[in-house]
């Protein structure tokens, strides 16, 4: 039961997941080619190591620290804030790069 399954929901789940709709317009309107090139395009992003997103994914955690430390950090502690959000805003970042 499930996305992994065969049965009717396992079916359902990758018709509206795995854009098959998609591959075959892209394929009646654009022929074999296109296909084959974004088979290859979503293999080389989605399901191989890529650095490039890895940098991409550094570069989105340090862009919303930043915001954070110079936006929010000012402001804590206050009457509503007290200093255990600085201390678990770090750890939230600390996570997300581990």
């Amino acid at each position: 039961f499930g996305g992994s399954s065969t049965g009717m929901i396992g079916k359902l789940h990758h018709m509206l997941t795995g854009c098959s709709c998609l591959w075959m317009c892209l394929g009646w309107c654009f022929g074999p080619r296109c296909t084959r090139a974004l088979n290859y395009v979503e293999d080389v992003c989605c399901w191989r190591p890529n650095p490039l997103l890895q940098l991409f994914y550094v570069f989105l955690i340090a862009g919303g620290y930043l915001l954070y430390f110079f936006n929010s950090v000012p402001y804590i502690p206050n009457e509503r804030l007290s200093v255990w959000h600085f201390h678990s805003g770090n750890a939230v970042v600390v996570g997300g790069l581990v």
